[in-house]
Order: C-alpha cells, then sequence, then structure tokens
C-alpha cells in the first residue's frame, strides 16, 4: 500500500488535463467503485485478515470486524492448547432448532453469522478464551486528505510510540490511517516507510501498529504524513486511477485516449491476478492435490 488520497486525486488531474474540483469529485467517485470492484473481484491475499476476540461467559454472540466483507475458512476458538474449529450452521432453521435448549460448554459445535456478529453453540461456559475468524475486508471510499501539520520530535528503534512537535493536533480518528517519517538524508531522517496507526494517545502522541524500524530519531523536528491509503498493493494502487481516467475520456469522447487507458488498466489487472489472486477463498489444500487415505490398506 503507498498510494494516499491526496496523490490518487491529484494524478488523476493530471492525466485528465482537470484539476477543477468538480472534475476531481467526479474522479473520487470513479475511483472509489473501481477499488471496490477490483477487491470484490477475487479472493486477493491482501485482503485476507485474521480478527481476534475472547469469549465472555454464557455469551453466544459477538462482533464482527467493522471492515469485514465476509469469511474465509472456518472460525476457531482456543481453550488451554486445544483449537477447535467451528463449522457453520447450515440455515437459521438448524441455528433455531440447536437453540431450543439453552446449553453452555466450552466446546463449540456450530457457528452462525446473523446481524453483523458470529454466534456459537453452545454458549461457551468461561471467559478468556480466543476467538479467532479469518476474513475478507471490504474496501472503503477514499476521501481523506493527507495531514502534515507540527513534525515528529521522537521515535525510538523497534518502538510503538511516536511523539510529535509543533501543535500536529493528531486525533482518535487517525486510528487506522498510517504515518510516514520523511526520508530527506538527514541525521534525523525517517525511512519512509508507511506504518498502521494503532491508536492515537493524546493530540501529539500515537501508537504504530508494528514496531518503528527505522533509526531512532530524538529531539527532532521531522516531517512526515498520516494518510489514508489504498488497500490495492504497491504497484497496482494506479488501477482505479487508470479506470476513472478511461471513464473521463468516455464521457469526453476520446477515443485514443480511452483506448491508451483501457489497456494500461487491462495490463495492469492482468498482472495482480497472477501476482496475488489467490487460487481459493477457503484456507484448504487445493482440489488438485491428492492426499492417500492411509486407512484403506491392508496390513502386512
Amino acid at each position: 500500500m503507498s498510494i494516499t488520497y491526496t496523490e490518487r486525486r491529484t494524478v488523476y488531474g493530471q492525466l485528465t488535463k482537470d484539476s477543477s474540483t468538480a472534475n476531481l469529485d467526479f474522479g473520487d467517485r470513479l475511483m472509489n467503485e473501481e477499488e471496490k470492484r477490483v477487491i470484490n473481484s477475487r479472493a486477493w491475499d491482501f485482503t485476507q485478515r485474521l480478527h481476534t476476540t475472547l469469549t465472555v461467559a454464557n455469551q453466544q454472540f459477538y462482533n464482527l470486524p467493522v471492515n469485514y466483507r465476509k469469511m474465509i475458512g472456518q472460525a476457531t476458538i482456543t481453550v488451554g492448547s486445544i483449537v477447535y474449529t467451528v463449522p457453520m450452521a447450515p440455515d437459521r432453521q438448524a441455528w433455531d432448532r440447536l437453540n431450543s435448549v439453552s446449553t453452555t460448554s466450552d466446546i463449540p459445535q456450530w457457528a452462525y453469522l446473523f446481524n453483523n456478529q458470529i454466534g456459537f453453540y453452545p454458549k461457551p461456559s468461561t471467559a478468556g478464551n480466543t476467538i479467532s475468524l479469518p476474513y475478507e475486508l471490504q474496501a472503503i471510499d477514499m476521501s481523506v486528505a493527507d495531514f502534515t501539520t507540527g513534525t515528529i520530535l521522537s521515535v525510538a528503534a523497534a518502538a510503538t510510540t511516536v511523539e510529535g512537535t509543533g501543535s500536529p493536533t493528531w486525533t482518535a480518528g487517525m486510528a487506522g490511517k498510517y504515518l510516514r517519517i520523511n526520508d530527506d538524508n538527514s541525521a534525523t531522517s525517517g525511512d519512509n516507510q508507511w506504518y498502521e496507526i494503532a491508536s492515537v494517545t493524546d493530540t501529539d502522541t500515537l501508537v504504530l501498529s508494528i514496531p518503528y524500524e527505522g533509526t531512532a530519531i530524538a529531539s527532532a523536528t521531522q516531517s512526515y504524513t498520516i494518510a489514508q491509503l489504498s488497500i490495492l498493493p504497491n504497484g497496482y494502487d494506479m488501477l482505479p486511477v487508470y479506470k476513472a481516467a478511461e471513464q473521463f475520456y468516455i464521457k469526453e469522447i476520446d477515443a485514443a485516449k480511452t483506448d491508451r487507458f483501457s489497456k494500461l488498466h487491462k495490463e495492469l489487472f492482468t498482472t495482480l491476478t497472477r501476482d496475488r489472486g489467490s487460487k481459493t477463498s477457503d484456507l484448504v489444500i487445493g482440489e488438485n492435490v491428492s492426499v492417500k487415505n492411509p486407512n484403506i490398506y491392508l496390513r502386512q
């Protein structure tokens, strides 16, 4: 992930040679629609996530993550050293029949998706067991402009806490966005990599989802960017831009440029499918792999 909302909007304006607000807003709609179409077209490896939460005693249903699109594979519940794979109930009738008698147990038998939650039967009897849910995330509209107010004061190597200075006015809404500390070849340069923001402690302190891998920065005034990034991988995040430019030139009745951007989009999408498309939407051994059952052979 590398292209930001602001960068994508700017490039679209350059390719269409029209940076008016009306055209950039039109491009935003086209690019957001295309990103959703691409994300929903395959079981991409880069959209796969694992959500974890803990059981609550006698609580049957648990919220799905906010960016949930659909399940891949099956949910599991880990009790001690045992991982239980939980099959899905086939339909609502079966689920209701199961729950006609209320029971609790730490050994799950069935799961069911309903109203943006996942439920388990029997109800977990104790708290603190780990529920793991593999899922594909959904694309959301890109609409948040890059934020660069203030500078970076400090971040230790292999640490997750970042301190700002110069009244950066960071907000809780920046959680889930990405931070890049810019590399300008100075002694206090960042590594120019994007790090997801896990949380914002206050207006000048934030916490990264993974440790910072660059050189430690201390008592500095280093420039940075906080941005909303495309879900598409680095190198393929121009797909929505090419499609939007194609649609723009269809509107302008410019066949040559329409064809040019259509070809660019098709070539890049073909490469993405080859490089990053999952072979199956289920996390199991492929059907083309033959596994022999050892139980069908007679003892010698």
